[in-house]
Formats: C-alpha cells, structure tokens, sequence
C-alpha cells in the first residue's frame, strides 16, 4: 500500500508481553490473548499510521478502540477464562520490531487465510 510506504514511522523499537487477558471480557471469552506491558506507545503509534493511511484510500475509520495484544486463540463456542487468566504468571518475553507486515485477510469457510501485501521497514 503505496499511503503505508509514504507514511513517517517511529524507529525500530522493543515490545514486552505480560498477562493473559480475554475478549470481550473473561467469563464469556471468544478471544484468548497475550497482553503488552512495554512498547504499547509504540505499537499505538503504528496503529494510528496504519489507520490514517487506509482512510486515505478509502477504507472507513476504525470504530473500535485499539488495545495491543497477540491473539493467542480464538475460542468457540465462548468459554470462562477466568482461572487460567488470573493465575498463569506473566509471560515476560521481549520481542524486537524492526518492521510491519500489512495483511489481507480473506474469511473462509475453515478460517480466515492471511496473505502478506507489503513489509514496511521502521
């Protein structure tokens, strides 16, 4: 995406992952997934570039708040999370981020198949 390329990123920089959290909320999780406890201010920051760069060719705002996290699971039908949330420790890894991939996802009747579009260096 040519608007992404053209887009002033922030440098290179380092994200922390913590605790488990849930969506929309552990005792009816459909989203299993890893928090972000350093880089979050980064990653917001990549999140708004993105954002404006798809309005510019023509894909409407986001609606929802951006909250990072890695998606670990998806989770059908939704189940309580709760326990394993509240009492797996900490996941204190750190990941470096030296670029962004942009995606396209196309829905299948198996799952959603992700296909890389463009690498976009920090």
């Amino acid at each position: 995406m040519r608007a992404l390329d053209e887009s002033p990123m922030p440098g290179p920089f380092v994200v922390r992952f913590g605790g488990l959290g849930a969506f929309p909320k552990q005792r009816r999780a459909t989203v299993l997934w890893l928090g972000v406890d350093g880089g979050a201010g980064e990653l917001g920051e990549l999140a708004a570039v993105a954002e404006e760069a798809a309005q510019t060719v023509g894909y409407e705002p986001e609606d929802r708040p951006y909250h990072p996290h890695l998606t670990l699971s998806r989770i059908r039908p939704p189940q309580d999370v709760t326990d394993l949330a509240e009492t797996f420790p900490p996941f204190a890894v750190k990941m470096p981020v030296t670029a962004i991939t942009l995606y396209e996802s196309h829905l299948r009747k198996g799952g959603a198949v992700y296909q890389a579009l463009d690498i976009v260096e920090l």
